[in-house]
């Protein structure tokens, strides 16, 4: 074969009304996919991933290597579209970087967002559950 014919083809996305969320996982993480899609089986959301560059071991210096990407890889889910959800899928990441830090590189990509890690998940499962700090003690068999 010595010709190529290019073909620009334009993709038509369909409007589903369903919530776009855009999920940021670690170059290494193998299940992160899978367990999202099995959450969120038949619920009206559209699943959009993006690996973010990160090298093992789980140091303090790779951690901070990998939020220097976190702006870029969150720009390419869906580019120039609207989400409503992006969705940092890290949790040691989150404790190393700071929430904070991850929530404004993630805003200047997607600034009509809402944000969220698996600590602020907590955090917030931990308020709607009306827990307090040390709200539990020993012995274990006591109820909080």
């Amino acid at each position: 074969m010595d010709t190529f014919n290019q073909n620009n083809i334009k993709a038509n996305l369909h409007d589903t009304n369903f919530s776009r969320i855009g999920i940021i996982t670690l170059s290494t993480d193998f299940t992160i996919e899978q367990d999202f899609r099995k959450i969120c089986h038949n619920l009206p959301v559209d699943l959009f991933f993006n690996r973010i560059p990160f090298l093992n071991p789980l140091t303090h210096e790779n951690y901070m290597r990998m939020a220097d990407h976190l702006t870029e890889t969150v720009n390419q889910i869906l580019p120039n579209e609207k989400i409503q959800v992006v969705a940092y899928g890290c949790t040691s990441g989150t404790i190393e970087i700071g929430e904070k830090k991850i929530r404004s590189k993630i805003f200047k990509a997607k600034p009509d967002a809402l944000i969220t890690t698996p600590i602020t998940a907590a955090v917030k499962a931990l308020k709607l559950l009306n827990h307090k700090k040390n709200c539990c003690s020993y012995p274990l068999s006591k109820r909080c």
